[in-house]
């Protein structure tokens, strides 16, 4: 299998991962929706003890949607700068934040999907030998470690991008249940 072909089953692999991460988001907006609705319901009853452990649960629900959520941006920067060597050829500058990102990702996914973790696996493993086979092609072993301020700053951007999905698409909490856990805390 030719460089290019690899290319393109790395990049197949990592958007079968997207869909799965996006199947995860459905089901937990679902989620978020449903347990949403039961803390208006228990705070309607007055229900307060109920309502703050629903708004407990709802937190760490929201906070794995923005894990989620900056996952698959990096996981789409990875595709995205992968279909751009495949078409222009600049396979070690690519090659190397591509395999850190998705070092990275593949370790937030781990609790989460982790399915997803043995695909990243398995196209990290397929970047890796890209890389070592475009070094023994051109002669330059590329140094993955000059490349970890790129792979810092597409990690930095996924998460702020991520940050402000997350933040635009929850409603607010009841601003009862944030004083009732602040006063618990």
């Amino acid at each position: 299998m030719g460089i290019k072909e690899k290319i393109q089953s790395t990049i197949n692999t990592l958007v079968t991962v997207t869909r799965q991460i996006d199947v995860k988001q459905t089901n937990l907006a679902e989620k978020d929706t449903k347990i949403f609705n039961e803390i208006v319901r228990s705070k309607q009853q007055g229900n307060v003890a109920r309502a703050t452990m629903l708004a407990n649960e709802l937190s760490q629900i929201r906070r794995t949607k923005k894990s989620l959520a900056g996952s698959k941006i990096a996981i789409e920067s990875i595709v995205q700068r992968l279909e751009t060597t495949k078409d222009l050829g600049d396979l070690a500058m690519t090659l190397g934040p591509a395999v850190q990102v998705a070092a990275s990702v593949s370790k937030a996914l781990a609790s989460t999907i982790p399915e997803a973790t043995r695909s990243l696996s398995e196209s990290f493993q397929d970047m890796s030998s890209m890389m070592s086979e475009t070094g023994h092609l051109t002669g330059i072993t590329p140094d993955i470690q000059l490349s970890n301020e790129e792979a810092e700053k597409i990690i930095y951007e996924a998460q702020l991008a991520a940050e402000a999905d997350v933040k635009n698409s929850f409603p607010e909490t009841p601003t009862d249940i944030k004083q009732a856990e602040q006063e618990e805390a």
